[in-house]
């Protein structure tokens, strides 16, 4: 009886030890307060200049959150509409682990555009700071909102961009030089501003070796993937496509390590309206002077769409906006029959296409 009161006393221990074990891994918080936005306060209205724009708007200060750990919190300036609540906001910025963050009014202004807000009216835009922390365990946290008043100002949207350097650059159409970071033309850029870019790039020549780089020069930080794995380098080897072509390039800039890959297009148009109907594309031929893909043929009253290497898996119809073409977006119309010049943009941040009656 002895012995089994041992192996039981055992056992025990054993199992609150393994318990205390697993607990230390697991952070004890009380309970946790938000940040309360202090800074600006929504008593002013404001009215924003293009000819401000690279002036201060605004100096975001908040208080600290507290987990009652001393634990690192990553701060993010959250932005919504008068009517939203918050699904889908706008950053102001990056996260910061500071407790404020600087704005100029070209900032601020392009994050109302993202908003969707209307140039030279006066709305109400609500401001709140968002306290994170990489362990997932932990919650998050929301200050209480502000409302600020302000009007923008009308300009074109500025969307942030990968520069791509490389020996393919004069050949393309890019330009007059090879390996120049500073060609505005041959980028990529990310729509969603949310670290995903995407871009179609003319590599006119066989074996195109090329870099990555977050700037228009060699000052900083170069990209390369020279062992092929899909995954970029900093301070990698030269990157290299082995077949010319018009090549839709893809990159995950946020993700650790950075993956990226590619796709050869050969584009064309395709529809009840073109001669081949619903069955087959009629090819257009890519322009390196306008950098843009364009055919002219007759059509007859009916529907287009855009689609990529004679199959529906990349395919291009029109989106909400006249104009804007959207991945598997819908038909586009075509009211009456004759003879039209179609182009197809994808060298912009935001693809358009043109249908022109000649």
């Amino acid at each position: 009886m002895k012995k089994i009161s041992i192996i039981l006393s055992t056992i025990i221990a054993t199992a609150l030890l393994f318990s205390c074990e697993s607990e230390i891994d697991k952070p004890v918080l009380t309970k946790s307060v938000a940040p309360v936005l202090l800074n600006p306060d929504g008593t002013r209205e404001y009215v924003l200049s293009k000819d401000e724009a690279n002036n201060p708007f605004e100096t975001f200060i908040w208080d600290a959150a507290d987990y009652g750990l001393p634990i690192v919190t990553y701060y993010t300036v959250q932005l919504d509409a008068s009517d939203g609540d918050f699904s889908t906001p706008v950053a102001l910025k990056e996260s910061t682990t500071q407790l404020y963050q600087n704005a100029t009014v070209e900032e601020f202004n392009q994050r109302l555009l993202d908003l969707g807000f209307t140039p030279g009216e006066s709305e109400s835009v609500q401001v709140r700071i968002m306290a994170a922390n990489k362990n997932s365990a932990i919650d998050t946290l929301y200050s209480n909102p502000i409302v600020l008043s302000v009007t923008s100002y009308d300009a074109a949207k500025v969307y942030p961009k990968l520069y791509i350097p490389g020996n393919y650059q004069v050949a393309g159409g890019y330009g007059d030089g090879d390996w120049d970071p500073s060609n505005e033309k041959s980028v990529i850029y990310s729509v969603k501003e949310n670290g995903k870019y995407e871009g179609y790039i003319n590599f006119a020549v066989d074996n195109a070796e090329w870099k990555f780089s977050e700037t228009p020069c060699w000052c900083e930080a170069d990209w390369g993937d020279g062992n092929s794995d899909g995954l970029l380098d900093k301070d990698g080897n030269i990157t290299m496509i082995t077949e010319a072509g018009y090549y839709r390039i893809r990159v995950d800039w946020a993700a650790d390590p950075k993956p990226w890959n590619f796709l050869k297009t050969d584009w064309g148009v395709i529809g009840d309206a073109t001669p081949g109907g619903w069955d087959s594309d009629t090819n257009m031929t890519f322009d390196k002077e306008n950098l843009y893909l364009s055919v002219t043929l007759d059509l007859t009253a009916g529907e287009i769409k855009f689609r990529a290497n004679d199959s529906w898996d990349l395919n291009y119809g029109k989106a909400e906006k006249d104009g804007i073409i959207a991945e598997g977006g819908a038909n586009i119309p075509i009211a009456e029959a004759g003879n039209y010049t179609i182009i197809l943009d994808l060298s912009q941040a935001v693809y358009t296409y043109s249908i022109i009656k000649n």
